[in-house]
């Protein structure tokens, strides 16, 4: 019977690579939210006003600017969580494809071996038959070789069951470093117009008049 572990294994890599893939449209998702809330509050805080509205509340224009600026710092730390999962997800779904490949080829390759057993065993009959119902003293070394190789074919199956393993190990790390809040919007300008020309999904740039 083949190994059923090898068909667990990847059955928990599929699940895996879905909860990894969920988990990046969700991060995806709250980048974009994000994003647009640091645009809202640069624009606000460029007219320089003392007081800001928001909900039903009224803010002074430091209370804005610190929020903005840890708005930011979730923002960046966010972006970097999701290149390395999107490096993951990529990684995860080369190896789970490379292991039902690995898979398929090992199934064939088991039927192939399974032939040649009973094609083994029907000679070995043969064999037997014809030594038994001889009365020549025939020579049994062609039984011998065939008997081991039968038992060398069986040994090949028991192995093929084993071999199959899938065992990836992921790293991450996320970008820790803080910006400069001394001139926030300065940087939080910089760094959308920087990543125009890397990212796929378009993002406004903020200017700093």
């Amino acid at each position: 019977m083949f190994s059923s572990v090898n068909l667990s294994q990847i059955a928990r890599e599929k699940v895996e690579f879905s909860k990894l893939e969920k988990q990046l449209d969700q991060t995806n998702e709250r980048l974009a939210k994000t994003q647009n809330d640091i645009e809202r509050l640069s624009e606000d805080l460029r007219s320089e006003n003392d007081y800001y509205s928001y909900g039903g509340r009224t803010y002074t224009s430091v209370q804005v600017q610190n929020d903005l600026g840890n708005r930011f710092k979730r923002f960046k730390t966010r972006r970097a969580t999701a290149e390395k999962l999107g490096q993951m997800l990529s990684a995860r779904e080369a190896s789970l494809q490379a292991a039902q490949e690995r898979m398929e080829g090992m199934l064939s390759a088991k039927s192939q071996l399974e032939v040649e057993v009973e094609n083994l065993q029907a000679r070995v009959g043969a064999l037997r038959v014809a030594q038994t119902s001889s009365q020549l003293n025939l020579d049994d070394s062609q039984l011998a070789r065939t008997r081991d190789l039968l038992d060398e074919i069986a040994t090949r199956i028991d192995v093929a069951e084993e071999t199959m393993s899938i065992d990836a190990e992921y790293f991450s790390e996320i970008d820790l470093d803080e910006p400069d809040d001394e001139n926030l919007l300065d940087e939080i300008s910089s760094y959308f117009e920087g990543s125009q020309g890397q990212q796929s999904e378009s993002y406004v740039a903020i200017q700093i008049d």
